[in-house]
Formats: structure tokens, C-alpha cells, sequence
């Protein structure tokens, strides 16, 4: 069985794509009432992702001039990786943290964020 995390990062994350492509965690209704709650806003807002994985999902709701600042935070930096690439046609000021969500939630500036995207990611259960 191959260690290398670059192998194991694409192999789960092929995985994660086809439950998410046969929406079986209902992540296309998920998006919707994402995408309807975005378009309720008249000026650019600033995004924290939580989990934000390769941000391929939160970039399908995502218009050009609809979002100020994103700010996305995950564990995996070959996910982060991706993210940046997926999200750099959009233009936008990005940030991207490896790092625990519950930390980085916890240190947002107060009132910063308009919308804070929670998809599956989990955070640790003893915090």
C-alpha cells in the first residue's frame, strides 16, 4: 500500500467526488440555498469557508463580483492547492489556511465575514 500523501490525497478525494457527483450527502440542495442566499446580497461579500476543501463546490455558486474576500481553511494543503487554482478565475482577494477550522473560526475578526460556509468537513470533537 503506497504512504506517499499526494497518492492518498487524490485516491480519497476521487472517492469524495463521486459522492458528491450522485449527491448522496445532498450537496446539490446544499449549493442551491447557498447560491439563493448569495444572490440576496447587493455588495461584494467576504466568504470564511470552513473545510473548504478544493473549493470546487462553494466555486460553482460564486459570481464574478459577487464576493470581496474568500477566505477558505482546510487540513489537507494539496486540497488548499487545488482550491487556489479553482478559484483564481474569479478574480478575488483568496486565503487559504492550512489550518483547524475551530482556531481559525475562533480568531476571525468579529463582524469580518458575511457568510461562513460549513460544508461536511468535521471538526475535532474534543473542541
Amino acid at each position: 500500500m503506497k504512504t506517499d500523501p499526494i497518492y492518498i490525497f487524490r485516491k480519497t478525494w476521487a472517492t469524495y467526488q463521486k459522492v458528491i457527483s450522485n449527491n448522496l450527502m445532498f450537496h446539490k440542495e446544499i449549493l442551491t440555498a447557498v447560491k439563493k442566499l448569495l444572490e440576496s446580497r447587493l455588495e461584494p461579500i467576504n466568504v470564511l469557508d470552513l473545510g473548504c476543501g478544493d473549493a470546487t463546490h462553494i466555486g460553482k455558486v460564486l459570481n464574478p463580483g459577487q464576493v470581496a474576500e474568500y477566505c477558505g481553511c482546510d487540513l489537507s494543503p494539496y486540497a488548499l492547492d487545488v482550491a487556489r487554482n479553482n478559484l483564481e478565475p474569479f478574480g478575488i482577494r483568496v486565503n487559504l489556511l492550512c489550518r483547524d477550522m475551530v482556531a481559525v473560526l475562533k480568531e476571525a475578526p468579529e463582524n469580518h465575514f458575511d457568510v461562513v460556509y460549513f460544508g461536511y468537513a468535521l471538526p475535532p470533537v474534543d473542541q
